[in-house]
Formats: structure tokens, sequence, C-alpha cells
């Protein structure tokens, strides 16, 4: 069977399959003709001899050594080397897309908090490394998927590129979406998806409009617990970055870099979502007890 196979990936075509097998027989001492006949007779026969030829040299290699010629036929795979992303790109990267969430304002907090890092990490050789930690956490709490940025992202243009890309004609899409205002509940508690029809592309486009609202105090979705929970959570770290960096001695930078980076292991959306920033509090509560002494009593408070 898995000769068969062989052949039928070298080949292309049953005819020339059939060569191949009859090449794999004769290597066995299945036929009584000699290897000579055989090449007389495609010869002779006059259609694709050169191909069919290779195709029974193939399959006398296959009847002795079938790994080789399999291994010989296996594609290489390239070698891809990635450049390592520098401070610098993940920086005007998370700029760029952060305008893109809200606005340059809201960006501008991120890269201010950056700055003061970096300019602690500049200051002191053992830091090395935070303010990149710093830059992706933070990153990872003021990019958090609020409905404004779910209508942003499948009406940005990507979205659709994508879908034109893999379809074709005319389509009709459907959403499958658990909208926390007013989404059903399952058994227990949590909320269920449904369906949605085209209507739902049309709204998103008009919401996407009034990301502006995101955290204002006419901000319709902002009332919601998840909502202040991420808004906290903002606040909470940039919070925590200026006192570790502040008061860290020459020796605890790696702590202060562990505790930084987790926010990094939130996921989710809803019910997924809070119970993994629950296990992100937890882990940053133990890791802090056990960083702090009674002159740090401040952090851990």
């Amino acid at each position: 069977m898995a000769t068969s196979r062989l052949a039928t990936a070298l080949t292309g075509d049953a005819i020339s399959t059939n060569v191949f097998m009859l090449g794999f027989a004769y290597q066995k001492g299945l036929l009584p003709v000699s290897a000579q006949s055989l090449l007389q007779a495609m010869a002779l026969n006059g259609v694709s001899v050169a191909s069919n030829q290779l195709s029974f040299d193939a399959g006398r290699h296959a009847a002795f050594d079938l790994q080789s010629l399999e291994r010989l036929l296996t594609p290489a795979k390239p070698l891809v080397f990635k450049r390592p992303v520098q401070l610098e790109e993940w920086i005007a990267r998370h700029t760029a897309y952060l305008t893109d969430y809200q606005n340059a304002s809201y960006a501008d907090h991120y890269v201010q908090l950056i700055e003061q890092v970096r300019q602690v990490e500049r200051q002191t050789p053992q830091a090395q490394g935070v303010t990149l930690v710093v830059a992706n956490s933070l990153f990872k709490l003021m990019a958090y998927k609020d409905e404004y940025e779910v209508a942003r992202l499948f009406t940005c243009g990507d979205f659709e590129t994508q879908i034109k890309q893999q379809f074709e004609g005319r389509l009709k899409l459907r959403f499958h979406l658990a909208p926390p205002v007013f989404s059903k509940k399952n058994r227990q508690g949590l909320p269920v998806k449904s369906s949605y029809g085209p209507w739902v592309w049309h709204a998103m486009k008009a919401l996407a409009k009034f990301k502006w609202l995101r955290g204002t105090r006419i901000d319709p979705f902002g009332w919601t617990a998840e909502r202040q929970m991420e808004r906290q959570l903002i606040k909470d770290f940039v919070e925590l970055t200026l006192q570790l960096t502040g008061q860290a001695r020459t020796d605890e930078w790696q702590q202060v870099k562990d505790m930084l980076s987790l926010p990094q292991q939130i996921r989710g959306f809803g019910h997924v979502k809070l119970a993994t920033v629950q296990t992100y509090r937890q882990q940053l509560k133990q890791q802090l007890d056990q960083f702090c002494h009674p002159s740090r009593q401040a952090i851990a408070a």
C-alpha cells in the first residue's frame, strides 16, 4: 500500500504508476523476463519512453531501498530565520495600533510610561529588558477587546479582504455573538452565543465610529463590570510599574520583570477573561508578598 501511494505521488498518473509497480515486481524477482526486454518493449511502444523508463527504475529502487526513495521525494523544509523584533519596533507598532484603537492621546499615555521606564533602565544596568516587558504588558491591557474594538476589527477592511480571498460570488454573512448587554444565559449563568444576520455588519460599521465614547461617562458599555475591571487593570499596572521600577534594588530586577510580565497571560472574553484575571491577581499577590519587606508595604497595599 505504501509503495502504491509512493508510485502515485512520484508518477502522477495511472499508466506510469503501473510501470513503477512493474519495476518493483521485477526487482523482487516476480517476473520471468529480463530488464533489458522490458525496457526494449517500452522503447518499441514509443509512448512516453523516457518517463516510463524513469518510473521503471524508480520502482526497482523502491524494491530494495524504499526509505531512501521516500527521503529523496520528500521536499526539503526551508529554514525560516525570524529576526528578533527590537524594542523600538514594538513601541512603534503598539503606538500605531493604540492610535487606531482610540486616538493619539490614548497612545500618548502608553508612550509616556514606556519612556519613564526606559529612563530607569538606561541608568540601571541590572534593569535591562524591563522596558520591553512593560511595553508588551501595558499594550496587552490597553488594547482590550470591547464592543468598539470588535466592531472596528470586523469593519476596518482586513476581514472583508480575507473573506473575498477565500470565497467567490455573493456571500451572506451570519455572526455568532454573545453581547454582554442582552445575550441569553445558560444554566450556569454564562452568556450563550446567538446567530445574527447581515444587518450586524452595518451595525458594526456604525458602532466603530463611536469608539471615542470608550471610557467616558456616556459610554453605554462602560458601566459593565468587565469594562470597569479592564480600565482598573490599566490604572493598577501603571501604578505598580512606577512603584516597582522606582524602588527595586540591584538584586531584585528579575523579580520585578517577572511581576510586570504577568498581565501577558490574560486571555479571552467574558467569564473566560474573568478567570484569567483572577489567576493574574492571585499570582501577583503571591509574588508581591515574597518581594515586599517592611520598607515596601505601600506596594503590597
